[in-house]
């Protein structure tokens, strides 16, 4: 899959391209990698394996690989906001809404998020510096936001080391 500009109309101008593989040793744990431009060949920006397994959910950025539960959490069960620390202090804070998701560092607007299809990604000015990291936070909330409740299916969630459904954090 790849990202690219609003009426770009070719893979080019393409930010991210985005692929999905799995782990040979855990075939139920998928290696998301993000890569910078149109192809396969592009550097990395990220790489993110979760699945179904006991060791923890990852998310790598450059050389710094940290699990999940570092990385990205919600406030309460009752929450409808997620929270992703950037690494260096701050944090996107994503308020998901049923026909909008926006994500904020403080009081500012980074970006806004449309999940149903057509799906598409608005990026404030302010949201520039931060694209790499509202790309995989979006990738994490969309993984969350498909991905069955335990209420639904029996005891299905649990089995996700990726859910934040059970980590909960202070901001």
């Amino acid at each position: 899959m790849v990202l690219s500009p609003e009426g770009s109309g070719t893979e080019a101008s393409a930010l991210y391209h985005i692929s999905v593989g799995v782990n040979v040793w855990m075939p139920s744990m998928t290696v998301t990698t993000v890569r910078r431009g149109s192809s396969e060949a592009g550097p990395i920006v990220a790489s993110l394996e979760l699945g179904i397994s006991s060791t923890p959910a990852t998310v790598a950025i450059g050389q710094v690989c940290r699990p999940l539960n570092e990385v990205f959490f919600r406030k309460s069960t009752a929450s409808s906001s997620r929270l992703y620390f950037v690494g260096d202090g701050r944090a996107i804070k994503w308020k998901m809404g049923p026909k909008s998701w926006q994500a904020h560092c403080g009081p500012t607007l980074l970006a806004t998020f449309f999940p149903t299809p057509p799906r598409k990604l608005k990026v404030e000015p302010a949201g520039h510096q931060l694209l790499d990291h509202l790309m995989v936070s979006l990738i994490i909330l969309m993984r969350e936001h498909l991905t069955p409740l335990a209420g639904m299916r029996g005891d299905s969630a649990q089995l996700f080391n990726y859910s934040p459904h059970y980590n909960y954090r202070e901001e």
